[in-house]
């Protein structure tokens, strides 16, 4: 068995016999190679899968000082996760296509992580395993359609997803417009643009 890197409250992750990008620590035992990658202490690496760091209150690691530079041996590690919808911020129109991309009209699917939305400076926080609903209003055969995306993780009808306080409050019925044709009060949404934290990965 490789000899690990020894101290007290170690919490250093490896070793590893894949080689990891330099800067690296290497030893040998027993004629094989082991790894440990190596970080700055604020840095991360992104490598087989993972994404390394290294957080004080985890326990202590090894460093090295390399050109005046320090390094640690990470002991975080986080899979990579492939967002479904990317962190960052989108108009209503982009969204709705993402949106309609993953979920289909009236139906909705759960997202499998936490991840926070804000809306005009509005956040909400939606949990892991909470059904997101891709609605609009074409079932009540009136010609002024309406497109929204809910994040209560409930159903509700399209006379309180689309009512008044939604124009005024994302917080309220945590609903986000993304395309309204002649209903006044949602004149404004265009303005409204919805910046997703984290990322949102469906099941």
């Amino acid at each position: 068995m490789a000899k690990k890197l020894a101290s007290n409250n170690n919490r250093a992750i490896g070793p590893f016999t894949s080689v990891p990008p330099l800067p690296r620590l290497v030893y040998y035992d027993r004629g094989t190679k082991y790894y440990y990658p190596l970080i700055k202490p604020n840095g991360s690496l992104t490598w087989d899968g993972y994404i390394f760091s290294y957080r004080k209150s985890l326990g202590d690691t090894f460093g090295i000082s390399l050109s005046n530079t320090k390094y640690v041996v990470p002991n975080a590690a986080e899979p990579i996760h492939t967002y479904d919808i990317p962190a960052g911020t989108y108009t209503p129109s982009a969204f709705k296509s993402l949106i309609d991309k993953y979920i289909s009209a009236n139906s909705s699917r759960i997202a499998s992580n936490s991840f926070t939305v804000i809306v005009n400076n509005q956040p909400i926080t939606v949990n892991a395993n909470t059904p997101i609903y891709n609605m609009n209003n074409s079932s009540s055969g009136i010609r002024t359609l309406t497109y929204g995306v809910k994040f209560t993780g409930t159903y509700m009808t399209d006379g309180a997803a689309f009512g008044i306080g939604t124009a005024y409050s994302f917080t309220e019925n945590r609903v986000y417009i993304t395309e309204s044709t002649g209903i006044n009060y949602f004149n404004n949404y265009r303005s409204y643009n919805i910046t997703v934290t984290t990322g949102i990965k469906f099941r």
